[in-house]
């Protein structure tokens, strides 16, 4: 669809034969942010087809902005609605390996430094650098991808407390708890 939002961060390939109310319920969309993402769709799910499909956006409109003209013999007007910032839903995807070749792509600096990291530091620092999926590691290192390379393992090697917060959990040694 030439039409989808360019802001997509996550996108659903429609060949599995899932409903779109499944993908609805599946990835947590509500049906105006599919159909403003996707605007082929009707919000009854018409024209859902054999293609891939925004789920997830960062950035961009979150209603669609509609314009209004009016004219007289001297003047047109246009108006938009505001926009705000879609931000992602973080969740905990687990424990992984970090290995020879990193899990993820960029070792990110919080502010404050690395003695006051959180889960929530992290994931505002990665979320800020446009990547989606964020990472701690031995209590203080953050890390920030598109991409997860490597394995999942056993959560409990993940067992480290945040430098920042020792209720929360930063990885362990060699492991990253990734959201």
């Amino acid at each position: 669809d030439d039409a989808t939002t360019k802001y997509c961060t996550y996108w659903y390939d429609n060949y599995m034969g899932k409903t779109c109310k499944e993908i609805f319920s599946l990835y947590l969309v509500s049906t105006a942010d599919m159909v403003l993402w996707n605007p082929s769709l009707t919000a009854t799910c018409g024209n859902w087809q054999v293609q891939s499909y925004c789920v997830e956006a960062n950035g961009g409109p979150t209603t669609p902005v509609p314009t209004t003209s009016t004219s007289s013999s001297t003047s047109t007007t246009k108006s938009a609605a505001p926009t705000s910032t879609v931000k992602p839903l973080w969740t905990l995807l687990g424990c992984w390996l970090d290995a020879a070749q990193p899990t993820l792509e960029f070792r990110t600096n919080i502010t404050g430094g690395d003695s006051v990291m959180t889960v929530e530091k992290c994931q505002t620092a990665c979320y800020q650098t446009g990547l989606l999926i964020a990472g701690l590691e031995a209590t203080s290192q953050c890390w920030c991808s598109s991409y997860i390379a490597n394995e999942a393992t056993n959560s409990t090697e993940c067992n480290l407390p945040c430098a920042g917060n020792s209720a929360q959990i930063c990885g362990g040694q060699n492991r990253l708890s990734l959201y």
